[in-house]
């Protein structure tokens, strides 16, 4: 029902045109199985034909005028009942033409929105745990390491000296510096 109201409303034909029926189908409607109804062949929707062909005069006509419609192929003396142009370049037009910027900013928006959602997402990845989280994981891995299979280092306590600088500047008046080691 959806597809027949957007053919209807739009003045179209299919999703890419009228060609998109080129395969003909038998339609067959029953309300009640009392009725017995004969097997209608139909080249293209009812949908598909012009409004102005069946809303003239009374509703009889017109569902007789819709249903000739609809039996005869397109081309050559139908092309002006059927609209023969798709559905998915008019709905296309249209979108753009009355709403193109509010879907432009919304598209704009669910694309800053999925980058931040990705950017957030690495940054909870590779966030470093918190201090204390840190220093008792070290802990255990150090607990599980026996302490007489740990080679300490010698540390070397650092003594500061200083002695008289042995380099000559060209500029003899100058001071000799203090080197401090």
């Amino acid at each position: 029902m959806a597809w027949n109201g957007i053919m209807l409303m739009a003045q179209c034909c299919g999703v890419n045109s009228v060609n998109d029926f080129s395969k003909n189908y038998t339609y067959t409607e029953k309300s009640d199985p009392s009725i017995v109804m004969q097997p209608i062949q139909l080249y293209v929707p009812p949908a598909c034909c012009r409004r102005a062909y069946f809303v003239r005069g009374n509703a009889e006509y017109g569902l007789q005028q819709l249903i000739q419609c609809a039996k005869e192929k397109p081309g050559g003396d139908n092309a002006a009942r059927i609209n023969t142009k798709g559905c998915y370049g008019e709905v296309f037009k249209e979108i753009n033409k009355n709403h193109g910027p509010a879907i432009m900013g919304l598209l704009l928006f669910i694309i800053i929105w999925e980058m931040l959602q990705i950017v957030l997402g690495v940054l909870v990845k590779f966030t470093p745990p918190p201090k204390e989280e840190r220093k008792s994981a070290v802990e255990q891995r150090l607990s599980t390491i026996p302490r007489d299979s740990v080679v300490q280092p010698k540390v070397k306590k650092f003594v500061p000296y200083s002695k008289v600088s042995t380099f000559a500047h060209p500029e003899l008046n100058r001071i000799k510096s203090t080197e401090i080691w």
